[in-house]
Parts: C-alpha cells; sequence; structure tokens
C-alpha cells in the first residue's frame, strides 16, 4: 500500500507546482484601447516591427524602460511620455513626415500591438492587463513607422466677439453631407485641408458659409491663429491625420466627429 500512497502524494505536488505555475504565466485576455479607440492585440514574448502585419519604412528599435526612464532617447521628431509606469502616450512633430504605423507595448510576460492607419498621437496605450487586475509596468517599446500619405487638417474654435463666445471653423472641402444632414459638421461646413499647409487656412463663423473671421496657420509645427478685428480665441482643436481617420472613426451618434475628444483632435488653449 505504500506505493500508491506515494504516487499520489507526487501527483498532488505536481498538480500544486503546475497551477502556481500557470497563475505566474498568465494574462488577462480583456479587451484594451487606446485614448484614440485602437484595440490591442496581444502577444507572448519580445516581438519586433518585421514580424508584425503590415509593412513599415523603419523602427525606432526596442528601447526599455527602467528605473522611470528609457535607456536610450527617442528620434528628435518623436515624443513618449510615461504615466505611472504603465500609461504610454506619444507626440510625432506635426512637420515631420513619419507618422506611426505601429506600437509594441511590453510588460510581464507578453506585449500590447496597437495598428494604426499613418497617426501622429496617441495616448492609454499599455502593456497586457496581469493577474493584479492592472497593466503590467512597461519592460520596453518599439515604434513601427510609415511614411504620412494623405493627411487632412480641421480646426473647431471657439472665440469672443462683443462679449459673446462664437464657434469657427475651418474652410475647405466638406465630407461630411448628406451623411450627417442637418448636424453641425455639415450645417457650419466643416473644411478639410490638405496637410502640410500650402497656406493659411480661412476660419469660417460657423453656420455661415462665407463669414471669414480668421485663418490659422502651422509652420515648424507651431499653430498659429489670426483672427480679425475684435475678436478673442479662447481654444481650439485641431485635427491633422488622415481622411479616413476623420470621417469614419472617433465619430458620434450624429455621425460628426467628436472633436473634444482629444486624440485624435488636439486641444489648442489660449
Amino acid at each position: 500500500m505504500k506505493k500508491p500512497v506515494f504516487l499520489i502524494i507526487v501527483l498532488i505536488a505536481t498538480a500544486i507546482f503546475i497551477s502556481c505555475d500557470k497563475k505566474f504565466e498568465s494574462v488577462i485576455l480583456l479587451p484594451q484601447n487606446s485614448d484614440a479607440g485602437i484595440t490591442a492585440i496581444y502577444n507572448s514574448g519580445n516581438l519586433s516591427c518585421e514580424e508584425l502585419e503590415g509593412s513599415y519604412i523603419g523602427s525606432t528599435g526596442r528601447i526599455n524602460y527602467e528605473y522611470g526612464e528609457f535607456e536610450s532617447p527617442w528620434p528628435d521628431w518623436l515624443t513618449v511620455t510615461v504615466t505611472e509606469n504603465k500609461y504610454i502616450e506619444f507626440v510625432v512633430d506635426p512637420s515631420s513626415p513619419f507618422c506611426i504605423g505601429a506600437v509594441i507595448v511590453k510588460g510581464g510576460k507578453g506585449a500590447n500591438v496597437y495598428y494604426y492607419d499613418g497617426v501622429k498621437y496617441d495616448a492609454g496605450l499599455t502593456s497586457p492587463i496581469n493577474p493584479s487586475g492592472k497593466p503590467a509596468d512597461l519592460s520596453n517599446l518599439t515604434f513601427c513607422y510609415v511614411e504620412c500619405d494623405n493627411l487632412v487638417f480641421a480646426v473647431k474654435c471657439f472665440y469672443t466677439e462683443a462679449g459673446a463666445t462664437m464657434h469657427g471653423i475651418s474652410k475647405g472641402i466638406n465630407y461630411f453631407s448628406p451623411a450627417a444632414d442637418g448636424e453641425w459638421c455639415a450645417d457650419w461646413f466643416l473644411g478639410v485641408n490638405p496637410y502640410p499647409l500650402a497656406a493659411p487656412v480661412k476660419l469660417n463663423q460657423a453656420g455661415i458659409y462665407d463669414s471669414e473671421i480668421g485663418e490659422v496657420s502651422i509652420v515648424d509645427g507651431t499653430v498659429t491663429f489670426n483672427l480679425y478685428e475684435d475678436r478673442v480665441l479662447i481654444y481650439a482643436y485641431v485635427y491633422i491625420g488622415t481622411l479616413e481617420g476623420l470621417i469614419n472613426h472617433n465619430l458620434s451618434g450624429n455621425g460628426c466627429p467628436v472633436y473634444t475628444n482629444s486624440p485624435p483632435w488636439t486641444l489648442i488653449e489660449y
């Protein structure tokens, strides 16, 4: 009878060891979205841009993150901010010819991959959720970049005139009628322009087609508003991205862009 007892003890010990091992290796595969609504794709281990879907003209390479800082600098055109050792925000210089096509966020036993259609900004990226229910601390980060194709520019702004708060909007081509007929992006003639800008973009008073109130320009990444007469700018929302991203993503129920969501719109306050 001793031999069977010995085997039972061994089996129980093995089961406990495997159970502990699985708990240590596990991640929680819940949907993880960035602030722009991009859903992360989970992968185990480390990855490089060459192993991802899609094609990229370059990569920043894998840069480790330890003790609250990266072991080497990012390219001059890319600014990366990490909060609480978990949450990543990236900004590409608006004048740069590069856009982000994918980001690999490694932490714990796996990595989250965020795929983009060529963007210059996003936030809220994290590594996979571990058994604690929170994202694992960041281990390393990789950006895969592409050439920016068919970028567009659009603006919605708020300003004061004679003591009243008014709305302004960029002139240009409108892509939202009739899909958003009766809503602000159609009725107020939201204008979309190719980016980089060949010249300053004119601004209209919202709701009145030919009512120029000023203009906006971008030089070396600096956005400048010039309002006519006694108008004073309060703040503005600026979009730089693909036309597809503007008309198909981050939309409200009325079919118009949710301009107050930054990203993909950038809030500029004066």
